[in-house]
């Protein structure tokens, strides 16, 4: 990635979140996102935006909400951290990845998996924003660190030949 945005950019939106064509989805894809759709009501656009005008929202918002799709892992992620935005989540602690970039509190914010406490939270961060500001800087220093880190190309290739030989 060449255009990484500070955290700390005057934002006047305070939450991003566009989902892709969730009427052509299984439903197992869309029940998170058609309840979250449901709780941010009007409040927050979910339609789809084309791609400059969806990365020039972002760059513009204080936090994405990253809804799980075909799996827990979206693009949308690695966005929310090139455009310097508070990524916001069902909590991903059940799950290792590698480069470790959803530690909670740290690098984003999580939600329970029921959505029971997603509308407080968006309204929390939405209403003091500095207070995550800190996180945002957080998630996007270890996801550049890790793709573009002084020893980032060596620790892919160790962690990759290493699965490979115990493989």
């Amino acid at each position: 990635p060449k255009r990484w945005v500070p955290p700390s950019t005057e934002r006047e939106i305070d939450i991003c979140s566009r989902f892709s064509g969730m009427p052509r989805r299984r439903a197992t894809v869309c029940f998170h996102r058609e309840k979250l759709r449901e709780i941010l009501g009007d409040e927050v656009s979910t339609d789809r935006l084309g791609r400059s005008a969806y990365f020039k929202e972002m760059e513009a918002s204080k936090a994405v909400i990253s809804p799980f799709g075909w799996s827990e892992l979206a693009f949308r992620d690695f966005e929310a951290f090139l455009s310097g935005c508070l990524l916001i989540k069902p909590d991903m602690g059940h799950l290792e990845t590698w480069p470790d970039i959803y530690q909670d509190g740290v690098t984003y914010v999580s939600y329970d998996w029921s959505l029971d406490d997603v509308a407080d939270l968006i309204e929390r961060v939405a209403a003091n924003f500095q207070e995550y500001l800190d996180i945002a800087r957080s998630g996007q220093a270890n996801y550049r660190n890790a793709i573009l880190g002084d020893h980032a190309r060596d620790a892919f290739v160790a962690r990759f030949a290493g699965i490979v030989r115990s493989g």
